[in-house]
């Protein structure tokens, strides 16, 4: 009897290439029943979770659960495969060192040749490094923001301060001429007697009432330390304009 058996070792080659292709995939591939046991688990497996397969086989998945996905995710996970649907989704699982690691799953029902559920076949792709990517970009992109904003603010900050400065200047170098003139003023009415004068008496007692001297003292040093305030936002305003636009501050 001779049978023709090309057919059959056609399928057989290539079932062969696909278990060989879900083998070396770098993509975890995990196999359960329809009760979740695991049954198969390829070596991409093992070297993204650090467990070996006799470690996991006939174990529940649940041994990666990290605790940051809620009830919900989990309970639209199993009634999505339970209608015998396609689920997919992003996922942080727990390695066996206890590090974290974030995957983007696609778990898809396989049935029998009569429509039957008989197994899940699990695909999670490691995308830790990608977000990590993605979080420094978005950084980049705000900073680039920041950069374009700094410049805009140090623009608009940088002429009002110009002009704080210069009057904060004039007045510290008029003040010194007003309590010059004050001075004098006072120590004339102090000298002559004038005990009789209303207009003098009247002074010499709003002078001592308003502590003249005091505020002649005092002011000078406000002002001094409102010119030093000025002085630093405009060193900031430069700062910015610099982080804005990096480049020496002098042409060359």
């Amino acid at each position: 009897f001779i049978t023709d058996i090309s057919e059959r070792k056609e399928f057989e080659k290539n079932q062969a290439k696909l278990a060989e292709a879900v083998h070396q995939t770098d993509d975890l591939i995990m196999i359960t029943d329809i009760r979740g046991a695991i049954e198969y688990v390829n070596p991409s497996f093992e070297s993204i979770t650090g467990y070996r397969f006799g470690e996991v086989v006939s174990k529940n998945p649940r041994i990666l659960k990290s605790n940051k996905q809620t009830k919900e995710y989990y309970q639209n996970m199993w009634e999505t495969l339970t209608k015998g649907k396609v689920f997919s989704g992003r996922i942080v699982n727990c390695r066996k060192d206890g590090s974290e690691y974030t995957a983007q799953i696609t778990i898809s029902p396989i049935k029998n040749k009569y429509g039957e559920m008989i197994n899940y076949v699990g695909v999670q792709k490691d995308i830790t490094q990608e977000i990590a990517l993605e979080q420094s970009l978005r950084q980049s992109q705000k900073l680039e923001a920041m950069g374009t904003l700094a410049g805009g603010i140090a623009h608009e900050i940088n002429t009002p301060a110009q002009f704080v400065s210069s009057n904060l200047d004039f007045v510290l170098e008029s003040l010194t001429d007003l309590k010059e003139f004050l001075e004098a003023c006072i120590n004339y009415h102090k000298q002559d007697d004038k005990s009789e004068n209303t207009e003098s008496s009247k002074l010499l007692s709003l002078y001592e009432d308003n502590d003249i001297d005091y505020l002649l003292e005092e002011i000078p040093m406000a002002l001094e330390q409102s010119r030093d305030g000025v002085k630093q936002v405009s060193k900031i305003v430069r700062s910015m304009k610099l982080f804005a636009h990096p480049g020496g501050e002098n042409p060359e």
